[in-house]
């Protein structure tokens, strides 16, 4: 398992993650989520490899390994390593889907600790009711059946659980993050406008934005009208050029 260093002598590993959430925590987290949903679930490390016991088993997925030797494209060394490369880069929360060979949808989760992306939550063994193979692999194989806004609701229950599980080495869950923008608009603009211009002038769109404070990208756009009228600037260009640099110097008092 790899090990991250977010500062010289500090490894920031799977295993403390772990230990500071609870091993028998996450595995009650994933037995429930599993039992409730339908959907075969697995905390799987930077590798792939297993972290905790599969909570609901791929019954159609191994049967094809037994019986075909088919090894899952969905589960590729390959999809491992370009999901590391873009949560890596990017560091947020969107799961991630694939399709296999055989069209089930799986996902894959992303799981950060100290904000450094550590490990995966592995999802799947689910048909959608519109694939053309739905009722024949629910009826020989187990398959759960479920439209696409079934599966994308579970997974959005579990995107907010896994941010909420996001701890510091000290064993403390990381909050949501405190913008810095309620000091550098102060006088300005209300707290909420604040945090929205602080994370534009970040670089955030206005769907990260949306996603990093929990509200509509309508919302958002509404506190962005209000930030742009504030401080008389035309745009969000022009707001990022101006405060941008405010923001850095901010930041590192």
């Amino acid at each position: 398992m790899s090990a991250f260093l977010s500062s010289p002598g500090r490894p920031i590993t799977v295993e403390h993650w772990m230990k500071v959430i609870g091993k028998r925590n996450l595995q009650g987290f994933q037995d429930c989520f599993a039992a409730e949903t339908g959907i075969a679930l697995q905390l799987v490390g930077r590798a792939g490899d297993p972290l905790l016991t599969p909570s609901r088993h791929k019954w159609f997925c191994e049967f094809s390994k037994t019986h075909f030797g088919h090894t899952c494209s969905a589960e590729s060394p390959q999809v491992i390593k370009g999901l590391i490369q873009r949560y890596d880069l990017r560091r947020d929360y969107d799961p991630t889907f694939v399709s296999c060979d055989f069209g089930l949808s799986a996902f894959f989760v992303p799981v950060y600790y100290d904000d450094r992306l550590i490990a995966f939550w592995s999802g799947g063994g689910v048909v959608l009711e519109d694939q053309h193979r739905a009722e024949l692999l629910m009826r020989k194989f187990d398959v759960v059946q479920m439209t696409e806004e079934e599966l994308k609701r579970s997974i959005r229950r579990l995107v907010v659980t896994t941010r909420l599980l996001n701890a510091h080495p000290d064993g403390s869950v990381v909050e949501p993050e405190i913008s810095r923008g309620d000091v550098l608009f102060e006088g300005k603009l209300t707290r909420r406008e604040g945090e929205v211009a602080d994370l534009v002038c970040r670089g955030m769109s206005n769907r990260e934005v949306a996603q990093k404070l929990y509200i509509s990208e309508k919302t958002v756009k509404s506190h962005m009208s209000k930030v742009l009228s504030k401080l008389a600037v035309r745009d969000r260009s022009q707001l990022v050029f101006e405060f941008g640099n405010r923001h850095t110097s901010a930041a590192t008092r």
